[in-house]
């Protein structure tokens, strides 16, 4: 067998069965594949367009991508369709060297935009100027990659604050942890963001209500429950965006998807930073 040979592997992406999916004659491959898609991944998943088949490293095969809408954004699939339009594909191919060529072809993730009033921005929970060239918001909860990611995002402003604002939004991932946050939410600005990095660095277990209580009398907050409200409003808000699982990031408007540092924030704002 040739070197160049193509092998049919493992399943791409969150694609559930693989195999052939017959059509008794040749017919609309948009219509057959908008078929195949929701009997794969559910009927209510959003198929927000699919494109012309085209030609494919698999003989006898065309290729069609089809763009689906996902939390974080538009995100491309491939099918493999024979070239009388009888039988798909759904899977990832390999060549004889072991690489994925469906993953090299497929395209990446065209990442979500979301405007600052579907956000709804709270000015009560921003460090930076307003009008800064570089406007990340920060969808945090109490977990161990929020909090490098806070970490990384708060380095990264104080060496850039003339031209980058951070906004924080409020992600927690349980009753315990919502609890907590209401303390930082109870804070305004610096003072919300400096107390958002001490609740990152409480001992695993810590949250109940004597150790919230006490913690809010110490920052000063009669009243533990003081910043319930914006937690509130910021869950129901994560649940009416359908945001993908904490943390979430936006620079600019626009979601960052893969490695969070300030060459995606570079790329994404066309700001250079420090």
């Amino acid at each position: 067998m040739r070197k160049t040979a193509i092998l049919t592997g493992i399943i791409l992406l969150a694609i559930l069965t693989t195999g052939y999916a017959q059509v008794k004659k040749p017919a609309d491959a948009e219509g057959t594949l908008s078929v195949i898609v929701k009997k794969s991944l559910g009927k209510n998943i959003r198929i927000v367009r699919i494109e012309k088949a085209e030609s494919s490293p698999l003989k006898g095969f065309k290729q069609i991508r089809v763009w689906l809408e996902t939390p974080y954004g538009e995100t491309p699939i491939l099918f493999y369709v024979t070239e009388d339009g009888r039988f798909f594909l759904a899977g990832s191919i390999f060549d004889a060297k072991g690489d994925n060529v469906t993953a090299r072809t497929v395209g990446k993730t065209k990442p979500r935009v979301l405007g600052d009033k579907e956000m709804r921005l709270d000015d009560r929970y921003r460090i930076g100027p307003a009008d800064a060239k570089v406007k990340v918001v920060l969808w945090m909860g109490m977990d161990r990659i929020s909090g490098i990611a806070f970490q990384t995002f708060f380095e990264m402003f104080n060496k850039n604050s003339d031209v980058m604002s951070l906004y924080l939004k409020f992600y927690p991932k349980s009753e315990r942890d919502a609890a907590a946050l209401r303390i930082a939410a109870c804070g305004r600005n610096e003072q919300a963001f400096e107390i958002f990095r001490s609740l990152l660095d409480v001992a695993p277990g810590w949250g109940s209500p004597d150790d919230i209580e006490a913690f809010s009398r110490k920052r000063g907050f009669t009243d533990a429950s003081c910043g319930a409200s914006a937690i509130r409003e910021d869950i129901a808000l994560e649940k009416t965006l359908r945001l993908p699982p904490a943390p979430v990031v936006f620079v600019n408007g626009t979601m960052l998807i893969g490695t969070l540092d300030r060459e995606s924030v570079e790329s994404i704002s066309g700001t250079r930073l420090k």
